[in-house]
């Protein structure tokens, strides 16, 4: 069940994070009648009251109430699990439950990349967007980039494209979103706890088809084997990009070139090395924004220049600086192993690692032979510090920065050789030492633009 229009009814927004405050506000401006709903009080509430009171927005904390149920419809912040009471008894009521981003994609005048997948998503929505910006269109990045998608509204007017990160907890609750392409770029075990089977999670990201027709572009993995067996079931062409292969048609890497193929001729868009981003998983990626942007008509030659041009997302093994023949890296959003395996695998040269923080039951064991090919030495921060002398000891060489960050940068510079890297990839969440991930980031980035040659 679900609503053609959200306008002028009673609706109840579940979770007032990021994503929930933008659809309340969102709705608000279409005439409906808004309860914002949360299992507890939001942080800064009093200066959020004032401003849903200003708005004519109804609010609850600490607990959802019998009032959610009086609604038309439930709006759900990708947050809030669909397998919470609240939610499951609205269903059982007969109530319309969907996510923030159909609210949104129901009033959108421009086309829609919707783009998903356990890892990469949002380096890969940036690039795209990049592409188009670069060659002179206005794109829209939002989603689960961390901008609410229906809170950019004001924007919408001159917008020429939607380029939607979407996460497989939205894509959970939608029921007419239909993007004229999508893309899938992998499917690995994630978010366990919130899907029953492995199959679940991987049938959450193939919703991102269920709305396109043979008009629409289906933009996916060829080296993932965990996509093919879901192929058969997806109506939208398949534009298919690999790493690892070449292709009939499609975007592949072939000696060290990133090709194309679109009408029985095989094009080179550009060399790797042209890449400002490094690592073969970044090559992926980028392969999948080729595809994206020919969809929407981009030449090669303005493909090529928007490739060269990008330098990654912010904290995302984001490059800082080149100081005496050294590089920095910015990896701070890397808060677990798995993630510090990606960065790892990013460079040829040695890396001088700086790590540590906060973490629960990190295996380091894991993360051993890379280690022992990739790093040099490792600079070991925060609360970890002596955990990860002691656990990544047998693999390379540890030195304690303790919880003097910028000591730690400098020991960094200090030790680093030309020709090698320094990269800042914690494998641990952040809060011993900083606010959060950014903010642990931006410092790193401060403290590395103030070395002196």
């Amino acid at each position: 069940m679900s609503l053609l229009t959200f306008e002028n009814k009673k609706i109840a927004v579940i979770g007032a994070a990021r994503s929930g405050i933008a659809v309340s506000f969102f709705l608000a401006s279409k005439g409906n009648q808004v309860l914002l709903s949360d299992m507890k009080t939001p942080e800064g509430a009093p200066d959020l009251e004032q401003k849903l009171m200003a708005a004519g927005i109804s609010w609850e904390w600490n607990g959802h109430t019998d009032r959610v149920f009086g609604s038309e419809a439930l709006v759900i912040s990708p947050g809030v699990p669909g397998n919470v009471p609240v939610i499951v008894s609205a269903q059982e009521k007969g109530i319309p439950v969907v996510s923030e981003i159909e609210v949104g994609f129901t009033y959108f005048p421009a086309p829609v990349i919707a783009i998903t997948g356990t890892n990469g998503k949002t380096t890969t929505t940036y690039l795209t967007g990049h592409l188009l910006a670069s060659a002179g269109k206005n794109p829209l990045i939002a989603g689960n980039t961390g901008t609410a998608f229906t809170g950019t509204s004001e924007t919408w007017p001159v917008i020429t494209h939607g380029v939607l990160e979407t996460s497989s907890f939205q894509l959970d609750h939608i029921s007419r979103f239909h993007p004229s392409v999508s893309m899938i770029l992998n499917i690995t075990p994630d978010h366990l706890d919130r899907y029953k089977t492995f199959n679940h999670y991987a049938r959450s990201k193939f919703r991102i088809t269920e709305n396109q027709t043979e008009k629409d572009i289906f933009i996916y993995n060829a080296d993932d084997e965990i996509i093919t067996p879901y192929l058969n079931e997806v109506k939208a062409q398949k534009w298919p990009f690999s790493v690892k292969k070449p292709l009939h048609f499609g975007a592949w890497l072939e000696d060290d070139q990133l090709v194309l193929q679109m009408n029985g001729k095989k094009e080179v868009i550009l060399d790797r090395k042209e890449l400002a981003i490094p690592g073969i998983h970044n090559v992926a990626n980028a392969l999948a924004a080729v595809l994206a942007a020919k969809s929407q008509g981009l030449s090669n030659d303005q493909i090529a220049v928007g490739l060269s041009s990008f330098t990654g997302v912010e904290h995302r093994i984001e490059f800082v600086r080149e100081l005496n023949g050294v590089r920095y890296y910015n990896d701070s959003k890397a808060t677990n192993v798995d993630s510090l395996k990606v960065a790892l695998t990013a460079f040829d040269q040695p890396i001088i690692l700086i790590a540590g923080g906060r973490e629960h039951g990190n295996t380091y064991k894991d993360v051993g032979d890379l280690l022992k090919k990739q790093v040099r030495l490792v600079i070991a921060i925060g609360e970890t510090a002596e955990k990860i002398q002691r656990d990544m000891h047998p693999y390379v060489k540890v030195l304690p920065g303790s919880l003097d960050f910028a000591y730690a940068v400098n020991l960094a510079r200090n030790e680093a050789k030309p020709g090698e890297v320094v990269l800042l990839s914690p494998a641990c969440k952040s809060f011993d030492m900083f606010r959060d991930y950014e903010d642990r980031g931006r410092q790193f980035k401060h403290l590395v633009n103030g070395l002196q040659s």
